[in-house]
């Protein structure tokens, strides 16, 4: 028996589909997908409320497909009824409906996405569910989308009428009408042979991450692959392939034709950092004070709090490291565990904590972005967080112009610069938070009525910790840099 999800598997990569069936203890799920999964429960359970009454047909904390065919079967002859998760099966193909509105004249079929935008896989998704409705009796008359609208203010008290805007795919699934059936059967003839010898490639990651990622790139004996070197580019990579080269060590010499090649080439070579020191004088001319900054954020599909938006990036928690002309450190932060919206009292200490003049370095623009959201928020406080937006300097492009160790392997990540400083402190050594995804997990168990004030305070400890690392680390490349 296929589903509708793992046709769509088929079509993002056949050998992804002959895993999940043959091999699933191999997938490796990670925080991000089970996040988003987890987004999209919680996105289909406010569209039962709003395109309720209905009747949920499968419920997946009791699975019963049979019972949930048959149920969708009788219901199906009544000539109005509004379905959710209602069961179809054709071509021994299982297809869950999220919203089925029937009437005399036939079904309108509306699938849930937690995205703010039709995504192309999501025609296909629903052109297969479609051919198994109607191949099943039920004559499919319109198909839509309701995606999450990032426009949508939620106004509280539970109110989310508008956070899903439709879009009309009817003519789309008409347009793949007749490829379904041949995706069916060439999914089936996949499952019925061995596993397929595919090589990686944009379908690992296009259009999501693939479970089975890391079985399929495992990595080869090669320490410094050609492709991981800064500037070499994908033609010249494959050229290099091509050539029998794998290890960037081994490239010709006359192949190192650019300033930031040659540098990467010789931190590979010689395994010690390279540093452009014409690129670090900008941080050699800041005045002190300095203050590095890092914002820790939540963002929900569905908000919770009045006045955000749908994934809107909202501050709960900042670090602040002071650095004196004399050397000297102060560490001071922020974070609000207490379930209320942390923005604006985020905002208002991180104003009062930079009141005193000088540079507000940060890693990448996220900060910036984040700054500049607040001041929509609350306009009352806008011209004081641009001011602090104009004060920010940005490390990354610096370290990226000026600073490479061929341990970075291609990325110029915090957590990929920070292990090649001798002497930096590790979030290896941290306890239980290593990175935003579990920095914001630790969050909501923080804030979750039922978490018990000792768990709550040892979450406090550590994501406190976690983002004074980040901005510590920060200091470390800084003065890396000016070594």
């Amino acid at each position: 028996m296929l589903s509708k999800s793992k046709v769509i598997a088929f079509r993002q990569c056949p050998k992804r589909l002959w895993l999940s069936r043959y091999k699933p203890e191999l997938a490796n799920s990670s925080d991000r997908s089970v996040a988003a999964f987890a987004v999209g429960n919680t996105i289909g359970s406010i569209a039962r409320t709003l395109y309720g009454p209905g009747e949920l047909i499968f419920d997946d904390t009791a699975p019963d497909f049979p019972g949930a065919i048959s149920r969708t079967q009788a219901i199906s002859t009544s000539s109005a009824a509004t379905l959710f998760e209602a069961a179809y099966r054709a071509d021994d193909t299982l297809v869950l409906a999220d919203v089925v509105r029937l009437s005399s004249a036939g079904a309108e079929v509306i699938e849930v996405k937690s995205a703010t935008s039709v995504k192309d896989y999501y025609i296909e998704d629903a052109a297969t569910q479609a051919h198994v409705m109607r191949r099943s009796g039920v004559p499919v008359r319109s198909v839509r989308i309701a995606h999450v609208n990032s426009g949508f203010v939620y106004p509280g008290g539970e109110q989310y009428e508008g956070l899903l805007k439709e879009a009309d795919i009817t003519h789309d699934v008409a347009e793949l009408a007749a490829s379904v059936p041949q995706w069916i059967d060439e999914a089936k003839k996949v499952l019925a042979g061995t596993e397929p010898d595919i090589q990686p490639g944009r379908q690992c990651t296009k259009p999501f991450d693939c479970p089975f990622f890391d079985h399929c790139n495992k990595p080869d004996a090669t320490e410094y692959p050609v492709e991981r070197l800064p500037g070499i580019g994908a033609r010249k990579a494959q050229l290099l392939r091509e050539a029998g080269i794998q290890e960037a060590r081994d490239i010709p010499p006359e192949m190192i034709d650019s300033p930031n090649l040659e540098r990467a080439y010789q931190a590979v070579i010689t395994g010690a950092a390279q540093i452009n020191h014409a690129e670090t004088q900008v941080l050699r001319d800041l005045p002190y004070p300095r203050f590095f900054l890092d914002f820790e954020t939540i963002s929900f599909a569905v908000p919770i709090w009045q006045g955000t938006r749908p994934y809107q990036a909202i501050p709960f928690q900042w670090s602040v490291h002071v650095e004196s002309a004399t050397g000297q450190l102060e560490h001071h932060g922020f974070l609000d565990l207490t379930g209320e919206c942390p923005a604006r009292a985020c905002m208002i200490a991180l104003i009062e904590q930079l009141s005193a003049p000088g540079p507000v370095l940060v890693y990448t623009g996220y900060e910036k972005n984040v700054l500049t959201q607040m001041s929509h928020l609350f306009p009352d406080l806008s011209d004081r967080l641009m001011a602090i937006v104009a004060r920010l300097v940005d490390l990354h492009p610096i370290a990226k112009a000026a600073y490479y160790h061929r341990d970075m392997q291609g990325s110029w990540s915090i957590k990929a610069v920070l292990p090649t400083i001798e002497g930096a402190p590790r979030y290896e050594s941290l306890e239980e938070v290593h990175n935003g995804l579990q920095a914001q997990s630790a969050y909501l168990e923080a804030i979750h009525p039922q978490t018990s004030a000792n768990r709550r305070n040892a979450i406090h400890a550590n994501l406190t910790e976690y983002c004074r690392l980040d901005t510590l680390a920060m200091i470390v490349l800084a003065e890396r840099l000016v070594s």
